[in-house]
């Protein structure tokens, strides 16, 4: 079986601030999540997809809120939106890159409510204080814009 991937550049492996969505297009589901991987958001899309490990978050997901035991993914479409390269972005603990993450899933499941597209989102957020800083407001709204255009396209 060929297996094939298109990426459009290989940015997305360097070590960087993410918040990435991934489609499962035979569902369809979204997952909306935030990395900060030493081989950037393609790694960490490596390690969702994968069995048997503790990052497979999205197969975890997929199961769990389907009702499977296990599940094969099947085609994913996939994209990453680069934050800026701000301390409170890059550290190591993720709380403010989880806020953007958290902003951005909710804004896309209202954007998507609005317009009637069906598509599940299997990611789970936390909102907290953080939400309200300023430069997680505009990197989540920029996020946001860019990720629901491609969902756009995705489910269009």
């Amino acid at each position: 079986m060929l297996l094939t991937a298109s990426v459009n550049s290989g940015a997305i492996g360097q070590k960087a601030p993410y918040i990435y969505g991934i489609m499962a297009l035979d569902f369809p589901v979204l997952y909306i999540g935030q990395t900060l991987s030493w081989s950037g958001a393609i790694g960490r899309l490596a390690q969702h997809l994968s069995t048997g490990t503790d990052g497979n978050t999205l197969r975890k997901r997929v199961s769990s809120v389907l009702g499977y035991d296990d599940v094969e993914i099947g085609q994913v479409e996939f994209a990453a939106f680069r934050l800026l390269d701000r301390v409170k972005f890059t550290d190591r603990v993720p709380d403010y890159r989880e806020a953007v993450e958290a902003l951005v899933q909710y804004s896309i499941l209202n954007k998507m409510e609005e317009n009637g597209l069906g598509c599940l989102v299997v990611s789970q957020v936390t909102v907290d204080i953080k939400t309200s800083d300023r430069l997680v407001k505009i990197q989540a709204a920029q996020a946001t814009e860019e990720l629901y255009q491609w969902v756009c396209r995705l489910l269009g």
